[in-house]
């Protein structure tokens, strides 16, 4: 799981045109036994040491099914069995031979792939057994559209390359899906609540604590001078002479019309007093 967590961040080690997918002519297995010759029938690796690329190996390759992305990618071995990881190690029954899978990404044309070179190996010789790419999506790790290393019911004993790949693809896909969560900033959604239509409109914004002080100063400063002015123009104003008049006539009114009384009633005292 280690090797696969360390693929999951690495660049592609080749990368191959898409030109390489179209048909040449020959066959798979000419191709394939002229690519191989082409590397002196052998790699050598520092990792793993010799590794041939027999006739075995070419059977292997064409017994196990051919696409145009198997033949595309069948330059970039070299560059997988160097930079690449062990992702799946198992030993064939009971006997000492060894098969295990070297996987790293590569490209085709714009498309990443994974792609995986198993080896098999015993105590005396070790050859490349097959190669094979799988896309990099996601896909059911037991689908049976794929080709297979040891026939095409495969099971815990007898795993497709293919499905190795796939496994390794899902756990990268995974990695990604769970940093994209974590790094996510939940969004929150405006909410629009539309007011009952009972509901009046708010009234204006009150003037601030400043302005409504001015406002009270001036009404105050203006109450005080129309006070000021209207004491002023009555201290202004001359005494009226004929409401002077009026006051002295009535008094005088008043007092005629008691000494009139007074007089009226002693003159009745002394004549019921003393009759004629």
């Amino acid at each position: 799981r280690i090797n696969i967590d360390a693929i999951a961040d690495m660049a592609p080690v080749a990368k191959i045109s898409a030109d390489r997918l179209q048909k040449t002519g020959k066959s798979p297995k000419t191709m394939f036994a002229e690519y191989f010759e082409s590397l002196g029938n052998s790699i050598s690796s520092p990792v793993f040491g010799d590794i041939a690329l027999s006739n075995s190996s070419v059977k292997s390759e064409i017994r196990h099914g051919i696409t145009a992305e198997k033949i595309a990618s069948m330059e970039a071995i070299p560059a997988v069995i160097e930079s690449g990881k062990v992702i799946f190690s198992r030993h064939k029954g009971n006997n000492d031979v060894e098969r295990l899978v070297i996987c790293a990404p590569i490209t085709i044309g714009t498309d990443p792939y994974y792609m995986g070179v198993m080896l098999q190996r015993d105590s005396q010789n070790q050859l490349m057994y097959i190669h094979n790419v799988t896309i990099e999506k996601e896909m059911p790790s037991d689908s049976k559209t794929h080709l297979v290393t040891t026939g095409v019911n495969e099971n815990n004993e007898h795993l497709s390359i293919t499905s190795i790949l796939q496994n390794a693809i899902n756990v990268k896909l995974q990695k990604k899906k769970t940093a994209a969560e974590k790094n996510a900033i939940p969004k929150k959604k405006k909410q629009h609540i539309s007011p009952p239509s009972d509901v009046q409109a708010p009234n204006p914004k009150p003037k601030s604590e400043k302005s409504m002080n001015t406002v009270s100063d001036n009404s105050i400063t203006d109450s005080e001078k129309k006070v000021k002015s209207a004491s002023k123009k009555r201290a202004e104003k001359p005494e009226s002479t004929v409401d002077k008049n009026v006051a002295e006539n009535y008094l005088e009114k008043n007092i005629c019309k008691k000494r009139d009384y007074v007089n009226s009633w002693l003159h009745f005292c002394a004549f019921s007093r003393f009759p004629a």
